[in-house]
Parts: structure tokens; C-alpha cells; sequence
């Protein structure tokens, strides 16, 4: 039986993404929502000593929200 992963999650690293997608051109790509989070930290850490609750909301973003309803009710 030749089966296929439907979904695989990487960190977006293009040694690995060229690489499952010419070997899986089917499955979809996903980033892995460690290396989001992190990377968003990096990106975004001078808008967190403000206080900001912009941490939360994309914490609950990426946690909670289903569809583009759900985005449009937190945005």
C-alpha cells in the first residue's frame, strides 16, 4: 500500500522544505508552531516591554482561531 504523509511541520528551513516537497508534492507543508513562536519572540521582543498584549492575542491566534471568522472576531 503506498501511503503519504497528508501533513508535515518543519521549521521552515529550506535544506528540509526543497527537499519533502519534491519528495511529497501532495503533502502539505506546515511550519512547525515552535519555530513561529520563537521566531515571532525574536522579531517582536521590543514590543513586549511596553506591555503590550500583543503576545497574548497572537498566542491565542495561533492556539484558538480555526478559520478566518474566528481571526476576525480577535482582530
Amino acid at each position: 500500500m503506498n501511503k503519504h504523509s497528508r501533513t508535515i511541520f518543519t521549521d521552515q528551513d529550506t535544506a528540509m522544505v526543497a527537499p519533502a516537497s519534491k519528495v511529497m508534492p501532495e503533502t502539505y507543508h506546515g511550519l512547525c508552531t515552535f519555530h513561529i513562536k520563537q521566531n515571532f519572540v525574536k522579531q517582536l521582543a521590543n514590543h513586549f516591554k511596553t506591555k503590550s498584549s500583543l503576545y497574548r492575542k497572537f498566542m491565542d491566534s495561533v492556539h484558538w482561531i480555526e478559520d478566518e471568522d474566528d481571526f476576525n472576531r480577535m482582530v
